[in-house]
């Protein structure tokens, strides 16, 4: 190979890997210094932490997460996006699941979700989809419960404001995680709360009691244990 043709083979992999892909600086909305390629990502902003993964009768996989498209820009704060898959390959974008600032709520934060095939939602059908989540507002972190009657595109309030909130506006609350349990019929919420994972139930998925914990020092099951 001629030195000419080799500096022509050398600009043109220069240009594959370094002019072809141009890079937005990190800090602005539309950054993609650190954007992955092969797998489901935004346009812009912040992509954050996956709420629930479930599996619908046609065979496609829901997934949502926490997507900021005004992150460190007016009207900050994170929603539920939904999006569906069947190979985790080549997703179908499905929008804002649980919106921000809106039924009482601040900016919407982790949960999860249930189905309510065991009816412990007796005033909702089988098919409705339940989801738990943190909202973190002026007076402490909240969590609220909403439903979704097709498919788990959108989300209305089941109980008029919050169904928990923390003891005070700098406590830790948050994050929770809810399962039917076959054996109580009942719901089990974990939560985070500063040195310990909080464990609540639940016999109508709105009225829940503390039961005990998992925990870091022995004064926060206060007088309760697991056993």
């Amino acid at each position: 190979m001629t030195f000419t043709r080799l500096l022509r083979v050398a600009g043109a992999i220069f240009s594959l890997f370094f002019i072809s892909t141009s890079t937005v600086q990190a800090g602005t909305l539309t950054s993609n210094e650190y954007q992955q390629y092969y797998h489901h990502n935004i346009e812009q902003g912040l992509m954050n932490d996956v709420q629930s993964i479930w599996q619908d009768s046609s065979g496609y996989y829901h997934i949502y997460y926490l997507a900021d498209l005004n992150y460190k820009h007016d009207d900050d704060g994170t929603e539920w996006y939904h999006v569906k898959t069947k190979d985790f390959v080549h997703y179908e974008k499905l929008g804002v699941a649980i919106p921000k600032f809106q039924n009482k709520w601040e900016a919407v934060a982790t949960g999860s979700v249930i189905k309510n095939t065991n009816k412990i939602f007796s005033d909702l059908p089988k098919k409705a989809i339940i989801a738990y989540f943190t909202s973190y507002t002026p007076t402490g972190q909240k969590q609220y419960v909403a439903y979704s009657i097709d498919n788990g595109v959108t989300y209305q309030p089941y109980s008029d404001g919050a169904i928990m909130s923390a003891s005070s506006a700098k406590a830790h609350f948050r994050d929770p995680y809810v399962f039917f349990n076959k054996e109580t019929k009942k719901i089990t919420m974990y939560l985070a709360e500063d040195d310990k994972i909080g464990v609540y139930t639940s016999d109508d998925g709105k009225n829940f009691n503390y039961v005990g914990a998992t925990v870091l020092n022995s004064g926060a099951l206060n007088g309760k244990d697991l056993d």
